[in-house]
């Protein structure tokens, strides 16, 4: 069965919550990055092949792998934390349908800020843009003018947790995209965890994303990054009640204690790191087939 592909473009791409559909998802401008949509197809074996050093899945990005857990895993956990001990940020949390457009944005805003210092980046500007776009896009990352933008009304109908993730998962492109730019300007040592994270996150930021499946482009370096941060952060602020399962891919779900749903490590221990990626294909067809297909809706309420 067909399902959604990835933005017909390269670079950062709006955020998105929007369903599977048999269509691909249309041309959304360039140097921004998307999330969201239900996964229904196998990975296409083109891109990885060609390109291994950019999808985190393939033997060659193992390092990378290793590096995120060892050096961004627990700066997710720390943001997690400096969150749930900001009482204004958990008070209007927890009465999020009550506040209006103009609370809830700066809400969103100290979040965003939490993140730069929890993380160690200055945040980059934050914007709006009026209307409900109509492919579902809640808010976007632009490195071409350092900005997150968001579209109040969008988030304003999606309920409380979509916005958060959306907000957590653009700041983290933010993030990628500042240590892109630090490492230019002072290159960290070779072979150390931040130098393997940054050269991952350099390499499939050259990806053409146009045409990917869906599947692969979630396991782009920056995109499974960004997916795993925005919804283990969610995860544990909501003490799991954030439903991301139509986020990203199974290998990018979290429980209530931000643990991960299908451990990575152990599955390659298992099957060998050749053969992870169609391990990870497996697991996710099992997924769904135990997930009910979200509505026309945003999928997180």
């Amino acid at each position: 069965s067909a399902g959604r592909q990835a933005p017909a473009h390269t670079g950062f791409s709006p955020l998105s919550f929007l369903p599977a559909t048999n269509a691909a998802s249309p041309s959304l401008g360039v140097d921004r990055m998307s999330l969201g949509g239900t996964v229904r197809r196998l990975f296409s074996r083109d891109p990885e092949v060609k390109h291994p050093d950019a999808f985190a899945l393939t033997p060659e990005e193992d390092a990378f792998r290793e590096a995120v857990q060892a050096t961004l895993e627990p700066q997710r956990r720390r943001l997690a934390d400096a969150i749930l001990h900001d009482s204004d940020v958990m008070a209007n949390l927890n009465r999020w349908e009550t506040l209006d457009s103009a609370t809830q944005l700066a809400t969103l805003r100290r979040v965003a800020d939490l993140q730069g210092r929890v993380m160690g980046f200055t945040p980059p500007a934050f914007d709006t843009k009026p209307g409900i776009p109509s492919n579902g896009t809640l808010g976007y990352f632009a490195p071409s003018n350092n900005s997150v933008t968001v579209y109040p009304e969008a988030m304003a109908k999606a309920g409380k947790w979509a916005p958060f993730v959306t907000i957590v998962h653009e700041m983290e492109h933010a993030h990628q995209f500042a240590m892109i730019q630090q490492a230019k300007a002072q290159p960290p040592k070779q072979g150390t965890p931040e130098s393997t994270v940054v050269s991952g996150f350099a390499q499939s930021m050259r990806i053409n994303e146009k045409g990917l499946e869906y599947q692969d482009y979630a396991h782009l370096n920056v995109e499974f990054d960004a997916f795993q941060t925005g919804n283990q952060v969610a995860a544990i602020v909501s003490h799991g009640q954030a439903d991301t399962r139509f986020l990203g891919t199974v290998d990018e779900q979290y429980d209530a204690r931000g643990n991960a749903r299908l451990d990575l490590e152990a599955l390659e221990q298992q099957v060998g790191v050749k053969n992870l990626r169609q391990a990870v294909v497996q697991e996710q067809e099992k997924f769904l087939r135990q997930t009910p297909a979200p509505s026309g809706d945003p999928v997180i309420a």
